[in-house]
Parts: structure tokens; sequence; C-alpha cells
């Protein structure tokens, strides 16, 4: 990943977003300190706005959104849980379905059911045939 190599080399800081360098070197782009809070706050905001993305979308709406996809990636949980910064299983209401998922159970269910109204329908039981 290019951004985790333009990180500083032994860095003491365990942040996922690291302050930008003013002037950054050809090797190394950001500080060894986090991104304050105020201006991930304020960048979700913003790049909503340059989208002209029409709604109200939170650093949750990002952090939620992202779970999601890695989930639907086949990302192992743990790894979810330690780049969402969550300390417990709470991630696990992250774990939604995409479309082809339920497009995918769909599909089966529907298919199962024709199967079960064809056996209901024609009944071969041995207790029909004896008389």
């Amino acid at each position: 990943m290019k951004s985790i190599a333009l990180h500083p080399k032994n860095g003491t800081v365990d942040a996922f977003y690291l302050r930008p360098k003013k002037i950054p070197c050809s090797d190394v782009w950001y500080c060894d300190s986090p991104v304050g809070i105020h201006t991930i706050q304020s960048t979700v905001k913003r790049l909503c706005q340059s989208a002209g993305i029409i709604g109200y979308f939170t650093n949750h709406s990002l952090r939620a959104t992202s779970a999601t996809r890695l989930y639907q990636a086949g990302v192992d949980e743990q790894l979810i849980t330690e780049k969402t910064g969550h300390r417990s299983n709470a991630v696990r209401a992250y774990k939604r379905t995409s479309d082809a998922q339920q497009a995918s159970v769909s599909s089966v269910l529907h298919s199962g059911s024709k199967k079960h109204k064809l056996e209901e329908l024609v009944d071969t039981s041995p207790s029909k045939f004896k008389q």
C-alpha cells in the first residue's frame, strides 16, 4: 500500500490517519502525530459537499461503510476491528448483506420452495397404494 510506505519508518504513534508534513520528503509524507479530531470531522462534511452528495453524513457513516465493505470483501474480523478502532465485537453490527448476497439467498429459497411444493402435490407415499 503506497500510503503506508510514506509513513515515518520508526513511528511511535498508533494512529490510522497521520498528519501530513507541510513539506514532504520523497520517502516520508506524514508526521509522527495523528490528524486532529476537528480536521477529520470537517473532512467528511467538506468531501460530501464537494462531491455534491446531499444528506447528513458523519465520520460514523464512513466507519460503518468501511466496516461493511471490508466484511463483504472477506477481510478477517480482527483486522476490521483494528482498522475501525472497535474494542469489542460491536463491529459485527456493520456486518450487512449486499444486494448480491440477498439475491443469492432469495434464489436458493425460491428454488427450494418450488421443490417442496412439487413434492406436496405428488404424494407417492406407500399408504396410498395399499388397499
